[in-house]
């Protein structure tokens, strides 16, 4: 059931917005943006709300929030085992959650690579930082994903990465029939970690690379994960949307 109860309208504050500035290939060069407004969604309010979030099936948040919120969302669906998804935003914000142990109680993440690889830097792996998704080969790419998304799996149940034209890789803990987000009652295997790579055909006319990660995770797709096996949840998503 939809609630307004946490709308919150601030006066003398502005709704956030930003602008994208993009080349003739969709290529995202820098941004223009007014976020202050984020700055307000605090622990204080999340506490407020603390009964919608002990009840919910899933949270989700993203990067622009406070970092003193991120650990009190995660903390008060740790203490009431409500699964949390994670979305980055950007790389400048994706270690946020990493920051305190706190990160291990997280159930979804859906960076893209960078933002892979600063999330897997901070929770104290190590990193190739010398790949790039645009000047290295697919298989070196692939390969360091792989290596840097199981290691987070090992605590992280699933992450979902968004690698442009080379589609979306899902690691995850538990077998690929499983449904990526389960009922307490059901039982999943979880030591045993699934990974794969879910292609797309290549694009002629790429509008726009940026928000990729934010549509894997917007409340559109997350139906078709509640029940759904691995690959057919991803079938779901419109992995060609996912990497404009």
């Amino acid at each position: 059931m939809w609630t307004s109860r946490g709308v919150v309208s601030v006066p003398g504050m502005r709704t956030a917005c930003y602008t994208a500035i993009l080349d003739r290939k969709g290529e995202c060069h820098y941004g223009v943006g007014d976020m202050d407004i984020h700055g307000r969604i605090s622990p204080q309010l999340v506490e407020r709300l603390s009964s919608e979030v002990q009840s919910s099936r899933l949270v989700v948040m993203d990067g622009n929030i406070p970092e003193e919120t991120i650990k009190c969302v995660l903390q008060l669906c740790k203490d009431t085992g409500v699964p949390v998804w994670f979305e980055p935003t950007d790389i400048r914000k994706a270690s946020k959650p990493f920051h305190s142990e706190l990160w291990r109680s997280l159930h979804f993440i859906s960076p893209n690579f960078n933002e892979l690889r600063v999330m897997a830097k901070a929770a104290g792996y190590y990193v190739n930082t010398s790949l790039s998704v645009e000047k290295n080969e697919g298989d070196q790419i692939l390969e360091e994903a792989s290596k840097l998304a199981v290691s987070l799996v090992k605590h992280i149940q699933v992450s979902i990465v968004t690698l442009g034209k080379l589609g979306v890789m899902v690691v995850r803990r538990g077998l690929a029939d499983e449904p990526l987000l389960s009922s307490p009652t059901q039982k999943k295997s979880e030591t045993t970690i699934y990974a794969r790579v879910y292609g797309v055909p290549h694009l002629h006319s790429v509008v726009s690379v940026s928000g990729a990660g934010d549509w894997c995770g917007s409340s559109k797709n997350i139906p078709s994960i509640n029940s759904s096996s691995t690959s057919t949840a991803i079938s779901h998503l419109p992995v060609e949307a996912t990497i404009r």
